[in-house]
């Protein structure tokens, strides 16, 4: 059977009355969808202190990154691409074009108008607006459309002229994605009124009720002499009641270990949560171990943002500008460098840590660890020991003796050598398993006294000695030993 090309279930296939009635594209927010396509409920869940800071963090953490500008391909085209690419961007602000765009990640959905410029003989970027998403809507063709009051359909708008993409959901029928909004709704909902209960409780239990008690003889105007009366309770210093009212205080009494500060932190930590996928960047955490982990999950939360961001201006602004500038040109990709540069100085310590205990590095491992620039010591540069040299005498009779020849040290090092691997792989495996358990590096090298010893191997100690004997011999009277 052959395969068929088209199409078969677009989403106005599911609903085509309501696709006939509706032609713009509804969201799937049930939040949003109830209040008519408002986002005022949205802005203001980011006035909540916690979602600001989260939020905040969340979003600096990809601004504050480095900006790469890539060539697409070798070719000079390519690179030409690239560079006019690159001066594009540095005319720009834009990382605050980028943190503008971010809040797509909210809201589910961001949009910016590009507003194009001839610069000589090229088109170019003069600015880029980010637009409130709540004026624009897609059609059931997936085309983007302006609102407005004369056009409540939504107008058309011109191709290659917004960039926009949208994030999250869980099909591809929801052009307007699924932010974190939705999900903070209720958390920051629960909070605001935990407060506001909170303050009750603080002002019952910070003074008391004022309770007043009147004759059955009262008339209005004395019942609201002893209203006026018990309010001054609150402010005055002393009070006047009719004679016969009576005024007592009323002291409030609770029981129960639970709090609204409790409440309030788990709201805090489910806030913490939705946006950063963890808690301790934010709040305390119970160990530095812990925060180290949690800070894995916010930096890869933080490359998420990155690629969404950067590979939408790839695949939208990057291209059309490759296109009209460029043709054939491979388009040029930018991208964040989100990845903090690793610990030389403490990777060079766990490398010469495993080298004396038997195992060198290669010639890849070192470019991709360091770098390049590095090239491997030849034998004829390195110092030999003063036991191997030549016209060294021997201790015994006073004789010099001759240096042993490369094939006799190839030989005695690859004696040496043969079957370490056995005797040294349980040091090895604990030696790397007590290297990830350590929290820090002053750790690591305050109890690294303490863990060697308790690895020794009677094993691995013979064969030493005995290959240093071997080696000693051998420089002393020039023979091979094996």
């Amino acid at each position: 059977m052959r395969p068929v090309f088209r199409e078969v279930a677009p989403p106005e296939a599911y609903a085509p009355v309501r696709g006939f009635l509706e032609p713009l594209r509804q969201p799937q927010d049930r939040i949003i969808a109830a209040r008519g396509y408002d986002f005022t409920a949205y802005e203001e869940i980011l006035r909540d202190d916690q979602v600001r800071a989260t939020f905040q963090q969340r979003r600096l953490a990809v601004v504050s990154r480095e900006l790469v500008v890539e060539a697409g391909g070798n070719r000079a085209i390519d690179r030409q691409a690239a560079d006019f690419l690159r001066e594009q961007i540095e005319a720009l602000p834009f990382d605050d074009i980028t943190d503008k765009m971010l809040y797509g990640t909210f809201f589910g959905w961001s949009v910016a108008e590009l507003l194009w410029s001839r610069q000589g003989r090229w088109i170019g970027i003069d600015a880029v607006k980010v637009r409130k998403r709540q004026y624009f809507r897609i059609d059931l063709d997936g085309r983007l459309r302006l609102v407005t009051a004369a056009s409540p359909q939504g107008q058309l708008l011109p191709e290659r002229k917004f960039w926009w993409f949208q994030i999250g959901g869980d099909t591809d029928d929801d052009p307007y994605g699924l932010g974190l909004a939705p999900h903070l709704y209720w958390p920051v909902w629960f909070k605001r009124n935990g407060l506001k209960f909170w303050l009750i409780f603080l002002e019952k239990f910070g003074a008391p009720t004022a309770v007043g008690k009147y004759p059955k003889s009262a008339n209005d105007d004395e019942k609201t002499r002893l209203r006026e009366a018990l309010q001054a309770i609150q402010t005055e210093a002393t009070i006047e009641v009719p004679e016969g009212f009576e005024v007592r205080l009323l002291e409030a009494v609770r029981g129960g270990n639970a709090t609204y500060r409790e409440f309030i932190a788990a709201m805090d930590a489910a806030i913490s949560k939705v946006v950063l996928s963890q808690t301790m960047t934010t709040d305390p955490g119970s160990s530095r171990a812990q925060a180290e982990v949690h800070m894995d999950v916010r930096q890869e939360v933080v490359k998420a943002d990155s690629d969404l961001i950067c590979g939408s201006f790839n695949g939208q602004v990057a291209k059309w500008l490759t296109e009209w500038n460029f043709p054939g040109a491979r388009t040029p990709k930018i991208w964040r460098r989100v990845e903090d540069d690793p610990d030389l100085e403490a990777i060079a310590r766990r490398d010469r840590i495993i080298l004396e205990l038997g195992y060198r590095p290669t010639e890849t491992y070192i470019r991709e660890t360091y770098g390049e620039g590095y090239e491997p010591v030849s034998p004829a540069t390195q110092q030999q020991p003063p036991a191997l040299s030549e016209g060294h005498a021997c201790p015994h009779c006073g004789a010099l003796a001759e240096a042993p020849s490369r094939d006799a040290l190839d030989g005695l090092a690859d004696d040496a050598l043969d079957g370490w691997e056995p005797l040294i792989a349980p040091q090895m495996e604990a030696i790397l398993r007590f290297m990830e358990d350590a929290s820090s590096l002053d750790e690591l090298r305050a109890r690294l006294g303490e863990v060697l010893p308790a690895l020794e191997n009677r094993a691995v100690v013979e064969r030493l000695f005995r290959a240093r004997l071997a080696a000693r011999l051998a420089g002393e009277t020039g023979a091979e030993i094996r």
